[in-house]
């Protein structure tokens, strides 16, 4: 059977995502509630330049979006130089191993070129090997959180 996929934007006004993916992000990285929701519900400009959501069946199972800040910044502070960075990918452990990741990562680097980037970040210690095979360039290890982090970058 044929599994519709769908990606859009998420709005300031998309409070129902917004709070799916506030406990998204507080059960997979600890992130509090309330921080998740301000940030996506104000979506300021020099912060998130844009949050996408991935529905398959019209189902909200995934989402990640471009930011300015990221956590890293604040312990390795040598990275400021760099950016913007795709952050917060996530899919719902149901979901995953499905190809819902690389499907929201290629669209996040599509919305990225049509706002005229020409380099994008990120960093992981869980997905390394999807963004090696979605042409990503480690730059750098560091701990992070006392994880053993890759720090990545893309030409688009």
């Amino acid at each position: 059977m044929d599994q519709e996929i769908q990606i859009r934007k998420i709005n300031t006004t998309d409070k129902d995502f917004i709070n799916l993916a506030a406990a998204w992000y507080l059960e997979e990285w600890s992130i509090p509630i309330e921080r998740t929701i301000q940030r996506l519900s104000t979506q300021v400009k020099d912060d998130v330049l844009f949050q996408l959501g991935l529905y398959k069946n019209g189902k909200p199972i995934a989402t990640g979006g471009l930011y300015n800040n990221v956590g890293l910044l604040h312990e390795h502070g040598k990275f400021t130089k760099f950016g913007p960075w795709i952050a917060l990918l996530y899919t719902e452990p149901d979901s995953r191993n499905q190809g819902c990741g690389q499907i929201l990562l290629q669209e996040i680097e599509k919305v990225s070129k049509e706002i005229s980037l020409t380099k994008i970040y990120l960093y992981t210690f869980t997905a390394e090997h999807l963004y090696l095979r979605n042409g990503w360039e480690p730059l750098e290890r560091v701990m992070y959180r006392g994880n053993d982090t890759v720090v990545m970058k893309k030409d688009i």
